[in-house]
């Protein structure tokens, strides 16, 4: 039979422990004064990237079938404009370069475009 630990079977004494001291706990922060101003309104989340959509036991909330096709309608939205600027850019610098060929050539005459 091995004998018993001494050091483990003692009451902790009131000696300091050695290592780093134990954490402590903060006093809960400040709110900041110009944001809980009544005239400044909280910035507004997107419906369809809100993720805290959670009832109290954890499981998320359910989401009609509108609010469903609203969102996938506010992506596509999204990717559309994602889209315009891409061909804008392009548009530009086909522009650009036409405009550098003129010059090259001598033709500086600008017509008007008609859609």
């Amino acid at each position: 039979m091995t004998p018993v630990n001494d050091d483990l079977s003692r009451a902790p004494s009131s000696e300091p422990l050695e290592g780093p001291p134990p954490p402590t706990t903060r006093p809960p922060p400040t709110p900041d004064p110009e944001s809980s101003s009544p005239t400044k309104s909280p910035p507004r989340k997107l419906p369809f990237l809100n993720t805290q959509n959670l009832r109290k036991r954890g499981r998320p909330k359910a989401i009609s079938a509108s609010e469903t096709h609203v969102n996938a309608l506010l992506i596509r939205v999204a990717a559309l404009e994602a889209r315009i600027e891409r061909q804008d850019k392009k548009i530009a610098s086909l522009e650009a370069t036409i405009k550098a060929a003129e010059t090259i050539s001598g033709n500086n005459y600008d017509p008007p475009i008609t859609i």
